[in-house]
């Protein structure tokens, strides 16, 4: 299943200089304006929906394509260094998080996990 086919939607994300606007698939960062792919898209909106949180690589990939062998993980591996300019930090062995910042240098909460309703 394509990205397209993810259940939830999102809404404008905005904390402090970091806006993604769903509808035309565009992150500002500061000032740097980029667009991204849908797939692209839905995993950042993923991670922020749960920003601070780490987010495990099955709960991600189950939620981008319904499913979480080792294709998706690759899959999601490349998506991931393509977007680690927005602030995506790794928790080795854990998973993936967004950190929006206002101010100085935030952490993620490795403790925090999404909601089981989440999915």
């Amino acid at each position: 299943m394509g990205s397209r086919d993810v259940a939830w939607k999102c809404e404008r994300i905005q904390a402090g200089n970091f806006d993604m606007d769903p509808e035309t698939l565009t992150v500002r960062l500061a000032q740097e304006h980029v667009r991204l792919t849908p797939q692209e898209y839905h995993l950042l909106a993923l991670l922020a929906s749960h920003a601070g949180s780490v987010l495990p690589n099955s709960f991600i990939t189950g939620q981008l394509w319904k499913s979480c062998g080792s294709r998706e993980n690759r899959r999601l591996g490349a998506m991931i260094k393509g977007l680690e300019p927005y602030t995506l930090e790794t928790v080795r062995s854990r998973g993936y998080g967004l950190v929006l910042a206002h101010g100085g240098r935030a952490r993620l909460d490795a403790a925090a996990q999404p909601d089981a309703q989440a999915s």
